[in-house]
């Protein structure tokens, strides 16, 4: 693809925006609809790298724009290019074996925000999905369910110019999802939540209730790159090497529920990944299918911590 076929792409979905007008918003959903709906001859969507190339050049014109005053922030920044969990592309995406995952979860549980990446490695959450998630999307005691249906982006304030966060929609249509959580997880959400109302006590008047499950100290939006500082943090106490990165934290949820046993068609629907057409004349994945296959590989990762094997060194 070269950079007149890039401008193709681009132009019919935002090019009617003006510059200062141009949010992150608008252009994830450049993104999402090309990698669902973006191929010239209407059938499927690009590949990803194909979006990725639409991004390296949208992202370059935006940065252009920045330097010479035209912007006061480059919106493209905050996107998420779709698709990556589902490339073959292995050598993109380092999976911790057991050994180091069980280092990670000990020293990311004695965070403040602990709770939020064991809900990537427990549940398959995206960053933007775990720092937008409410405590109403939660049901904790009857369903013991997540729902996921916002996100945390970063966009442009249209009355002030300024870059602000507020929450988005999700990745693409099929992210919207609800899902079950296992009890363990419930445990830890409840018990982080309890440290919350410490929190909102302390903090008296000061404190900015908007209902979030991860906040800062005084309710308002965690930067996300704040959050990514902090994964970092905990990765290096754990000693884990530095070609792991957040985003991986999906692929260890992926790997260790194929561990476990779980079927290609049941992960995909845990995963959130949009229908291949080979698997799109199956139904829907049964509710309790799910429900096992959470429950299953908390009590597999339970196992492997009180009994450790000579198996559970993986492949780092």
């Amino acid at each position: 693809m070269n950079a007149c076929l890039d401008s193709s792409y681009i132009n019919p979905e935002i090019g009617k925006i003006k510059l200062k007008n141009l949010t992150t918003i608008d252009i994830q959903r450049l993104y999402n609809k090309k990698f669902k709906v973006g191929r010239v001859d209407g059938i499927g969507g690009l590949a990803p790298r194909s979006v990725e190339r639409i991004h390296t050049v949208l992202n370059g014109a935006l940065e252009k724009a920045l330097g010479v005053h035209k912007i006061q922030f480059n919106p493209a920044k905050a996107t998420e290019l779709p698709g990556y969990e589902e490339s073959s592309d292995e050598n993109k995406i380092r999976v911790l074996s057991i050994k180091e995952q069980l280092k990670f979860e000990k020293q990311a549980l004695k965070d403040r925000l602990g709770a939020g990446f064991m809900l990537s490695v427990y549940n398959g959450l995206r960053r933007g999905e775990i720092l937008g998630l409410s405590w109403s999307d939660l049901d904790l005691f009857d369903n013991k369910t997540i729902s996921i249906n916002r996100s945390l982006i970063r966009t442009k304030d249209k009355e002030t110019g300024k870059s602000i966060l507020k929450l988005g929609p999700v990745k693409t249509k099929k992210s919207e999802f609800i899902m079950p959580l296992s009890d363990r997880m419930i445990a830890l959400l409840l018990d982080y939540k309890a440290k919350q109302d410490i929190e909102k006590a302390e903090a008296g008047n000061m404190y900015q209730d908007q209902d979030l499950v991860f906040c800062t100290t005084l309710g308002t939006y965690i930067e996300p790159r704040n959050f990514n500082r902090t994964f970092y943090r905990i990765r290096d106490k754990a000693g884990i090497g530095k070609d792991f990165n957040l985003h991986a934290l999906r692929h260890v949820f992926s790997t260790r529920l194929s561990e476990v046993g779980v079927h290609p068609r049941v992960m995909q629907e845990i995963m959130r990944h949009e229908q291949k057409e080979t698997t799109k004349r199956y139904t829907h994945v049964l509710w309790d299918t799910m429900k096992d296959a959470i429950n299953d590989l908390d009590k597999y990762m339970e196992d492997q911590k009180n009994n450790p094997s000579e198996g559970s060194e993986g492949n780092d």
